[in-house]
């Protein structure tokens, strides 16, 4: 089995705490080196708490988790709130070049969208404070275009 090394963060569930996650997210996928990654994991992680940041009680703290073995990084957000997000439509149907509904031209809803394309594996785990989202994208195996 692979060693895993995590790093925990707590942000406050407010916009600014997208940014604040994001830096020192970037940060720390930096000092592990997969750097053809950095772009996808940050924008997967960008709606992931923002949705979060959504759904979550205000003036609440949210955790975020972000973990790395020899072949997957890891990144958990979890909130109080224990209703699983719903994707609209799976990446393959969108990249398929079929017709979609016009609710994926809304300005919200995508964010599951994204990390659905973007990362190799994702799901939600419900939690005693509510509910974890979760996503992975592997290190060793690049995504099929």
């Amino acid at each position: 089995m692979a060693e895993m090394e995590t790093v925990s963060l707590t942000i406050p569930a407010r916009p600014e705490g997208v940014h604040q996650a994001r830096d020192a997210v970037r940060k720390l996928i930096t000092s592990w080196g997969p750097e053809h990654l950095i772009d996808d994991l940050i924008l997967c992680l960008s709606e992931a708490v923002s949705n979060a940041i959504t759904h979550a009680a205000h003036g609440s703290m949210l955790p975020v988790r972000v973990s790395r073995t020899d072949t997957c990084i890891r990144i958990e957000i979890e909130d109080g709130d224990r209703h699983p997000p719903v994707l609209a439509l799976p990446a393959e149907l969108v990249l398929s070049g079929r017709d979609l509904p016009d609710r994926l031209l809304e300005e919200h809803g995508r964010g599951l969208f994204l990390i659905d394309a973007l990362a190799t594996r994702w799901g939600v785990q419900p939690c005693p404070t509510g509910k974890i989202v979760w996503l992975e994208r592997d290190l060793t195996k690049p995504l099929v275009q």
